[in-house]
């Protein structure tokens, strides 16, 4: 007899901008936040990444968010070369749908990991629904960079219930 496990509804964002980029969005499961900031801070210099924003979804469990706007390409590459959730890159890998990442208002900012390196136009969409969930104050994140889009898919799905 296999026993159903309890679900709940989440409130996730696509990392897919209005104009066909994509934002940078990790999520990284039973990760050492020391570990974690290592990791961000060599993607940023990789990359030429702006700043992170460190947000804990649940107990160990991270997101790590840049703003930019970058290619498919390169979001697979960040992807191939961090050590995220293997279940999250495979979905990204097949890209058949835009990936959702949950966003709620539990949630806490932990670090925000700054970069003098960030040059791209950044998402001014999906800044605000952090914005909004009060997980980041917005004068910490709007920029000049902006691009000015406001319009986001947001989306409810279900999923298993995990602890923590």
């Amino acid at each position: 007899m296999s026993v159903k496990k309890e679900k709940e509804v989440c409130i996730g964002y696509h990392v897919l901008t209005s104009d066909g980029y994509v934002i940078v969005a990790l999520d990284y499961d039973s990760f050492n936040i020391e570990h974690l900031t290592s990791e961000l801070r060599r993607l940023q210099k990789d990359y030429s990444l702006s700043n992170f924003y460190v947000i804990e979804s649940s107990s160990k469990r991270y997101h790590a968010v840049c703003f930019d706007k970058i290619s498919l390409l390169t979001y697979k590459k960040i992807l191939s070369d961090s050590h995220v959730d293997p279940n999250f890159s495979a979905s990204v890998s097949y890209f058949a749908e835009p990936k959702v990442l949950r966003v709620s208002t539990k949630m806490i900012l932990k670090k925000v990991i700054l970069s003098m390196s960030g040059y791209r136009t950044q998402s001014l969409a999906h800044k605000q629904v952090y914005s909004t969930f009060g997980i980041i104050e917005p004068s910490m994140s709007f920029t000049p960079l902006d691009d000015g889009y406001t319009k986001l898919s947001v989306v409810l799905y279900e999923r298993s219930k995990k602890d923590g």
